[in-house]
């Protein structure tokens, strides 16, 4: 038992699946009904006010969860914030029902997430996109090279475009945002140096990041909502060949131009980058 359990801390605290989980029928900051495995070891997890269906670091983290239920048959639960006022009462609510380990998502949960990890030193803690530094020894912060995804979608763009023009915006200044966009930038001038090519980056510029198209300006749930500053930003990038990354975070809801004719047709996945035509 004590191995199953090791194995099924380190199953849920990897949560570096591509795929997207769905969410769970219960909305709000509810738990879902904990699974009937064959171990009592408790997975736990606190989404961000992002939601469990964004199709990205929420739903993957989630997912994680349910395999690793899948695998190990041990028990989950989980509980959905609305806003960040929810972040504390979540985690000490998981506290409270006594979690194997306790996976919270998102930088915004970061201050919570330490002080209940500081608060409950025998209770395990991880986090997603937040790094435990300082160390805290029962706390561990799951930072990956998002980069590296936005690259190749920028070199893709770049050699998709009929226009020479390629663009992005994000959700807010921070740096989990920006390294996607950074990435995004660096794809595209590589392609230019394999190429020959001059494709150009509309929206950011890594040697100029103060001059970057954001969506929002403060760090808080609601930026990642504001479907339409994304629809605008959308609009006013699009022409019939341009390529548009959305590097954003919150819910993925497809955000469409309203002009008619050509478009570019973008969605605003948390966590990943896509290009549209």
């Amino acid at each position: 038992m004590k191995k199953l359990r090791f194995a099924a801390v380190g199953a849920v605290a990897a949560l570096t699946l591509a795929a997207c989980g769905s969410a769970p029928d219960d909305g709000g900051s509810s738990a879902s009904p904990a699974a009937s495995g064959s171990s009592d070891f408790l997975a736990c997890m606190v989404s961000d006010a992002g939601g469990i269906d964004d199709r990205s670091f929420n739903a993957s983290a989630y997912k994680g969860v349910q395999d690793a239920v899948a695998e190990f048959g041990i028990q989950e639960k989980f509980l959905e914030s609305k806003s960040q006022t929810d972040y504390a009462p979540n985690i000490n609510a998981l506290v409270n029902d006594d979690c194997g380990i306790i996976v919270t998502v998102g930088f915004l949960m970061e201050d919570a997430t330490k002080e209940g990890a500081q608060q409950n030193p025998d209770e395990k803690f991880a986090i997603v996109d937040a790094a435990s530094d300082p160390e805290i020894d029962n706390m561990k912060g799951l930072l990956f090279n998002t980069a590296q995804s936005s690259f190749m979608a920028g070199y893709l763009a770049a050699g998709m475009s009929q226009t020479g023009k390629v663009a992005t915006f994000g959700g807010l200044a921070i740096p989990s945002v920006t390294a996607f966009m950074d990435g995004y930038w660096e794809g595209v001038q590589y392609y230019n140096e394999q190429n020959g090519a001059n494709v150009e980056v509309l929206g950011w510029d890594q040697n100029k990041p103060d001059a970057g198209s954001m969506a929002g300006t403060r760090p808080r749930a609601s930026s990642w909502r504001r479907t339409s500053s994304s629809r605008v930003r959308t609009s006013s990038s699009r022409s019939p060949g341009r390529w548009v990354s959305v590097p954003r975070r919150k819910p993925s809801r497809p955000v469409r131009p309203t002009s008619s004719g050509s478009t570019a047709t973008a969605t605003s996945p948390l966590r990943s980058t896509r290009t549209c035509s």
